[in-house]
This record gives structure tokens, sequence and C-alpha cells, in this order.
């Protein structure tokens, strides 16, 4: 059991790893984006939020 424990770390530090690379991508997408479009997705923030609480019911 002791080999199953050294294991353990190591598996969480390569996802840690993954998602890093993720957000790092996400980041680069996003500043792609950004300049051109914040008005429109401030726009379509505000009414996500604005809509949001609506969908915890079912009418």
């Amino acid at each position: 059991s002791s080999g199953l424990k050294s294991r353990f770390p190591k598996r969480k530090r390569k996802k840690k790893i993954f998602e890093h690379n993720y957000y790092e991508e996400y980041e680069k997408e996003l500043a792609k984006y950004d300049s051109e479009d914040r008005s429109l997705a401030s726009e379509d923030d505000r009414y996500y939020l604005n809509y949001q609480p609506e969908r915890d019911y079912d009418y």
C-alpha cells in the first residue's frame, strides 16, 4: 500500500499541470477576443446573470 501512496501525489500534480495549461490556453483565447468584443461580452454576461436565477425554477 506504500507504493500506492507514493504514486497518488504524482497523478495529482499531473492533473494540476494539465489544468494550468488549459487555463493558459483559455486566457490566450480570451485575449484574442477581449479587445474587439468587450462591450458585447459584458452585455452577454449581464443578460446571463439576470437570467440565471430563473433556471432554478420549473415553470
